[in-house]
């Protein structure tokens, strides 16, 4: 982890390296599995986006700590569900995985939790593209 990006939401890392620390992670804490949530999953965690919701998206020049806008919750309790990074989901779309949440660098509207429009190459990494786990016993 470079110095000062602790609370930083971790880019640059393809579907596959996503899948892979899933994998390793199963293997090391023998008493659950890891994987990547489906893009159904990540909808119903995430929930509704509330039209008051503070993200992320559009304003700033990049990444920001995931705790920067901790007040705009989740239906799961999670938070930076939408803006700041993409997240991979184990959908296919057409021959790219979907990915949920929108970035950065997008505009407000593409951050909506009901798009299903993005995807990306599995094989690629992106510098607005990150992942969060699901945790099965």
């Amino acid at each position: 982890m470079p110095a000062g990006l602790a609370k930083y939401p971790v880019v640059n890392v393809s579907y596959n390296d996503a899948i892979a620390y899933c994998n390793w992670l199963s293997e090391k804490v023998k008493s659950a599995s890891y994987r990547l949530p489906t893009e159904k999953e990540w909808e119903q965690a995430a929930g509704h986006m509330p039209k008051d919701a503070d993200f992320n998206a559009g304003e700033n020049s990049g990444l920001t700590p995931v705790n920067t806008f901790s007040k705009t919750i989740s239906a799961s309790g999670a938070i930076d569900m939408w803006g700041n990074a993409w997240e991979w989901t184990s959908t296919s779309r057409g021959s790219g995985k979907a990915v949920k949440g929108g970035a950065w660098n997008s505009q407000r509207t593409a951050c909506r939790t009901e798009d299903r429009t993005e995807s990306r190459n599995p094989g690629m990494v992106y510098d607005n593209v990150g992942f969060r786990i699901i945790r099965e016993k």
